[in-house]
């Protein structure tokens, strides 16, 4: 009987020599708000922390954070529930979530589920969000590289901040930038009126020698202006907005949501760059 050998391509000696060797990506977010919303960060860090994903398989924030209870450490902080601020437990900890985001896009992980916040929030650039809630929504992203990937994410007490990293194996030394762009939405019956955001993010891909590779469509989001943000003509009531753009609810508010000063259709590009902080 003829044998033929045929080497493994990855080899157990070969895995445990690459494993988590690399840093993919990192990003940072500035944490802000009460002693409560703090601790609801720093715990689903904690739960986020040293997660390992083997190829293929899928991150879902609310199976590994786990649902918000008081039992399990959290306390109640503002939170937004159908354009309305509440206390919650578990307030703050979309942060957390879109923190991790931001990372996985920057290591070029797939998306499978993300939202964004009915809100914009004041910690990331438009459109680079994603709120969770219990028992939805989720955020998912799945590993798609060739070796396992850890999360290991931290908070710094110093500057009072959230880091989130993906380590893992880099094969090829290709990276991601995200950009960001942004507008504003007009109330269709007083058209000079915004009543709101709409934003589009992309992935960059570049090779190890900084040449554009691929341009990938991430998402698009819309945010809606709170309701005493919006500048409605002095002679006539304000109507309801005809063009709400996002029914989802957010589970974290932005402490100062921006305002618009001179609306205009021109987006604001931004730009974030992989394996630093955002």
């Amino acid at each position: 009987i003829s044998l033929k050998l045929t080497t493994a391509d990855i080899t157990t000696q070969n895995l445990e020599k690459n494993l988590f060797k690399d840093r993919l990506s990192g990003y940072s977010t500035n944490v802000a708000g009460t002693a409560a919303r703090i601790n609801n960060v720093r715990l689903a860090s904690q739960h986020c922390n040293n997660t390992i994903l083997l190829p293929g398989e899928t991150f879902s924030y609310n199976e590994v954070v786990g649902q918000r209870t008081a039992a399990r450490g959290f306390q109640e902080a503002g939170a937004y529930l159908n354009g309305k601020t509440v206390q919650e437990l578990g307030g703050g900890i979309c942060q957390v979530s879109s923190t991790i985001y931001c990372a996985a896009m920057l290591a070029q992980m797939t998306t499978v589920e993300r939202t964004c916040h009915m809100f914009v929030v004041n910690y990331l650039p438009y459109g680079l969000d994603a709120t969770v809630s219990w028992p939805g929504p989720d955020y998912k992203f799945r590993n798609d590289r060739d070796y396992p990937v850890k999360i290991v994410a931290y908070c710094n007490d110093s500057d009072n901040s959230i880091t989130v990293e993906i380590w893992g194996t880099d094969v090829d030394g290709s990276y991601v930038e995200l950009t960001s762009g942004y507008g504003y939405r007009y109330d269709s019956t007083y058209p000079d009126v915004v009543i709101g955001y709409s934003a589009v993010s992309y992935r960059n891909i570049y090779d190890k020698d900084g040449n554009l590779i691929d341009r990938v469509f991430e998402a698009s989001s819309s945010y809606d202006l709170h309701e005493n943000e919006i500048k409605w003509p002095d002679s006539s009531e304000s109507p309801s907005p005809s063009d709400s753009g996002s029914t989802d609810p957010s589970t974290e508010p932005s402490t100062e949501p921006p305002k618009p000063t001179e609306p205009s259709p021109d987006p604001t590009i931004i730009i974030v760059e992989g394996n630093g902080n955002g």
